[in-house]
C-alpha cells in the first residue's frame, strides 16, 4: 500500500544542487528524535508501562516473608494464701510457718522473648490475577502504539514546520527580487522624468509600490524568524542552512482517487483508532477484574517459626525453646462487602461503554481525516498544474507589458501590477507544492501506514529532486 501511495505522489524530478553542509528534512528529523522532549516523554511512558507485565506475573509466583520479634517482660506477682490471721492448733500463727519453710507470697521475674518466622504463600487460584495479566498486556500494547503515534506526530510536525520555514525563505527571496525590480523601475521612471519623456505619475506609482514591497519585506523577514523558532522548538538548533528545494516536480494522480477507499483503511489501521481499541480492551478487562472479587481465593501456605524465652512462668523453670513448621491450603471468599464489589462492576461497565463511544467517534474522525487528506492530494495536484500555467502566463504578461511600456502603449503602473501578479503566483505555487507534500504525509498517517526514517527519506528525495522515476 505504501508503494502505491508513493508511486502516486511524484513523477520525474530534476536534480537540485545542495551543498554538503545544507540541512535536509532528514537532518532536521534526526535532530528532533534526540531533542524533542514530548517524544522523549512518550519513550519514558512506554518504559513505565512495560513494568506492568512483570508486576502482573509476580502475582502468580510465591510470596516469601520473614518475621522477627523481640520483647522483654517484667512481672510482679503476689500470692495470697489466706493464712495471715490464721492460728494453727499446736503450732501457732500460719504466717510464721510460711516464713520458716521458705514459701514466699511474692514472685518477681524479668525475661526476654525472641521469635522468628518465615512464611511462603503460593497462590493456587486467584481469578483477578488472570484479569490483571491480560490487562497488563493490553496496556503495554497501547503504550507501544502510543509511542508509534507520537513518532508519527513528530514527523508531521517537523515536516510542517520545515515546509513553513522553506516557504518563508522562498517568500523572502521573492520579495527581495520584487523589491529589486521595483527599485530598478523607480530609477528608470525618475530618469525618464528628468529626460522629459516620463511623467510624475510614473514616479509616484513606482515609489508607492516600492514602499509597499518594503513593508512586505519586513513582514516576510518576521515570518521567517518565527518559522525558524517554531522549527527549532521541535528539533533544536538547525545544523545549517536548509537545503535548496527544487520546485519542478509534477505530481501524479492518486491511485485510487476515491476518498472512501482511504477512509475505509483509516477506520481499520489508523493509529489513534488502534489505541482506542486497546483502551476498550483494557476497560473490558477491568470488568473481569472487578467481578473476580466475588471468586474464592486458594493459597498454599507454608510457615516455619522458632521462639525463645529466658525462663518459665512465675520465674521458675528452664529456658523455653519452641520450634514448629506447618503447611496448609487456605481458602478465602468474601460473602458480603457492603455492595462495594457490585458498585465497582457497574463503574467498570460504565467506563467500558464510554470507551466504546470514544472509539466510535475516533473512527469517524479518522475516516474524515483520510477523506480530507486524499481530497487535498487530488485538488492539490490540480492546483499545482493550474498555478504552473498561471506562472507561465504571468511571465508572458510581464514581458508583454514591458515591451508595451517601451513602445509607449503601457504605463509604469501596468508593469508594476504585472510584476506583482508574477511574484504572487510564484509564491502561491511554492505554497501549493509544500501543501501537497504535507497532504501526502497526512494521508499516510491517516490510513495507518508506518512512518519512520524511510518515510522522511522518501519525501526528502522528492524535495531535493534526487529520486529517479
Amino acid at each position: 500500500m505504501r508503494n502505491l501511495l508513493i508511486a502516486a505522489l511524484l513523477a520525474t524530478v530534476p536534480v537540485a544542487h545542495a551543498t554538503e553542509h545544507d540541512a535536509s528534512l532528514v537532518d532536521i528529523y534526526q535532530n528532533a528524535l534526540e531533542y524533542n522532549a514530548r517524544f522523549a516523554a512518550e519513550q519514558d511512558r512506554l518504559r513505565a508501562s512495560r513494568e506492568a507485565l512483570p508486576q502482573a506475573r509476580s502475582a502468580f509466583l510465591p510470596q516469601v516473608g520473614i518475621e522477627a520479634q523481640w520483647g522483654y517482660t517484667d512481672e510482679r506477682t503476689r500470692l495470697d494464701l489466706g493464712l495471715d490471721d490464721t492460728d494453727i492448733p499446736g503450732i501457732g500463727p500460719a504466717s510464721g510457718i510460711t516464713d520458716e519453710i521458705g514459701i514466699s507470697d511474692r514472685f518477681d521475674s524479668g525475661y526476654e522473648t525472641r521469635q522468628g518466622a518465615v512464611q511462603v504463600v503460593q497462590p493456587l487460584y486467584r481469578r483477578e490475577n488472570f484479569a490483571r495479566l491480560e490487562q497488563a498486556r493490553s496496556q503495554v500494547s497501547a503504550a507501544e502504539l502510543g509511542l508509534d503515534l507520537a513518532h508519527q506526530n513528530l514527523i508531521l510536525q517537523v515536516a510542517e514546520a520545515y515546509f513553513q520555514l522553506q516557504l518563508a525563505n522562498e517568500t523572502v527571496r521573492l520579495v527581495e527580487a520584487e523589491l529589486e525590480a521595483v527599485e530598478a523601475q523607480l530609477a528608470r521612471a525618475r530618469s525618464n522624468l528628468e529626460a522629459g519623456i516620463g511623467s510624475r505619475t510614473d514616479v509616484d506609482e513606482a515609489r508607492s509600490r516600492r514602499d509597499q514591497v518594503r513593508a512586505e519585506r519586513v513582514s516576510a523577514h518576521n515570518d521567517r524568524d518565527l518559522a525558524r523558532e517554531q522549527l527549532q522548538q521541535l528539533a533544536g538548533p538547525l545544523p545549517g542552512p536548509l537545503a535548496p528545494i527544487n520546485p519542478e516536480f509534477r505530481p501524479s494522480p492518486l491511485d485510487p482517487p476515491q476518498p472512501d477507499h482511504w477512509a475505509g483503511l483509516a477506520e481499520r489501521y489508523n493509529l489513534t483508532v488502534q489505541v482506542a481499541q486497546r483502551d476498550l480492551e483494557i476497560a473490558r478487562q477491568e470488568i473481569q477484574f472487578s467481578r473476580a472479587a466475588h471468586q474464592p481465593q486458594v493459597d498454599l501456605v507454608g510457615r516455619y517459626s522458632r521462639s525463645w524465652q529466658d525462663e518459665g512462668p512465675l520465674g521458675v523453670g528452664d529456658r523455653l525453646d519452641v520450634e514448629g513448621a506447618s503447611v496448609r491450603v487456605q481458602l478465602s471468599m468474601p460473602l458480603y462487602t457492603g455492595g462495594r464489589t457490585r458498585s465497582r462492576v457497574r463503574q467498570s461497565e460504565a467506563e467500558r461503554d464510554a470507551a466504546r463511544q470514544e472509539l466510535t467517534e475516533i473512527r469517524r474522525g479518522a475516516r474524515l481525516q483520510a477523506q480530507e487528506a486524499s481530497r487535498n492530494l487530488n485538488s492539490g495536484r490540480e492546483r499545482i498544474m493550474a498555478l504552473e500555467q498561471a506562472l507561465r502566463s504571468a511571465r508572458s504578461t510581464e514581458e508583454a507589458v514591458a515591451e508595451g511600456l517601451e513602445a509607449g502603449m503601457r504605463t509604469t503602473a501596468d508593469l508594476l501590477q504585472a510584476k506583482q501578479r508574477h511574484y504572487a503566483v510564484a509564491r502561491n505555487l511554492t505554497a501549493a507544492r509544500y501543501a501537497y507534500l504535507l497532504s501526502y504525509l497526512e494521508l499516510q498517517a491517516a490510513v495507518g501506514l508506518a512512518m519512520d526514517a524511510s518515510t522522511v527519506n522518501e519525501v526528502d528525495d522528492f524535495l531535493l529532486g534526487a529520486r529517479e522515476p
